[in-house]
C-alpha cells in the first residue's frame, strides 16, 4: 500500500499504521511504525474476510486515512456486495440503555458477509462497537451505518433516538389459576419494556 502526502512537501514522512477487523485478523502488517523511506506499507494475508488498515499521522495531528482490505482464497475472485439491510431502521432508546443491530450482506455469495464496518455519525449521541451494539450517550439523533467492507460502497443505517421514554402502563398476571382464600405472586411488566421509569 502506497501513501501520499498533502502537501507534497510535507517534511516529516512518519505514518502510524494500524490494522483492524472484527471479528478475526484476517491481515497483518509488518510493522505499527513506519519511515517514508520506501514509501510503502506491506499487508500480509492470514485468513478469508477484510480489515481496515489506517494510516495515521506520526505527530498526532489528527489526519488520517482509511482504506478496507478483502482478503480473498486462492485463485478465488472478489464479489461484492450489492446490498446491506438491518433488521432495525429506527431505535428509541434512553441515555444508558443498549440495543443491537443486526445486518445482512447481500448476496449471500458475496466475497465478505460475515463482517460489516459499523459506525455512528453523532458518537456524542449514540455510540456503537464493532458489533453492531449501540449504546444511547445523550438526548438526540444518530445515525448508526453499516458498510460494506469489500469498496463496493454498499450501506444502510438505523436512526437512532435517545430520549426519556415515559411508561405507558403496566400489565399484571398470575402464574397459574387461584381459589377463593387463596394467595398467590403477581408479576407486573412496565410498559413499554424499554421505559426511562
Amino acid at each position: 500500500v502506497n501513501v501520499s502526502f498533502d502537501p507534497p512537501n510535507t517534511t516529516d514522512k512518519r505514518v502510524y499504521w494500524h490494522a483492524s477487523s472484527i471479528p478475526s485478523d484476517p491481515v497483518d502488517i509488518n510493522s505499527a511504525w513506519y519511515d517514508n523511506t520506501t514509501n510503502y506499507q506491506t499487508i500480509t494475508a492470514n485468513s478469508k474476510g477484510a480489515a481496515k488498515l489506517f494510516a495515521g499521522d506520526w505527530n498526532e495531528r489528527g489526519e488520517s486515512c482509511m482504506i478496507y482490505v478483502a482478503v480473498i482464497p486462492n485463485g478465488g475472485s472478489l464479489k461484492k456486495a450489492t446490498g446491506i439491510t438491518l433488521d432495525h431502521t429506527s431505535l428509541t432508546m434512553d441515555i444508558g440503555d443498549y440495543q443491537k443491530i443486526s445486518a445482512t450482506v447481500f448476496p449471500s455469495t458475496a466475497t465478505v458477509t460475515d463482517v460489516v464496518d459499523w459506525e455512528s455519525d453523532n458518537p456524542n449521541v449514540a455510540t456503537v462497537t464493532p458489533y453492531g451494539r449501540v449504546k444511547g450517550v445523550a438526548y438526540g439523533t444518530a445515525n448508526i451505518y453499516a458498510k460494506a467492507m469489500d469498496g463496493s460502497g454498499k450501506s444502510a443505517y438505523c436512526t437512532v433516538h435517545v430520549c426519556h421514554i415515559p411508561v405507558t402502563g403496566v400489565e399484571l398476571r398470575c402464574a397459574k389459576t387461584i381459589s377463593l382464600g387463596d394467595s398467590e405472586y403477581l408479576f407486573e411488566t412496565v410498559l413499554p419494556e424499554n421505559a426511562s421509569n
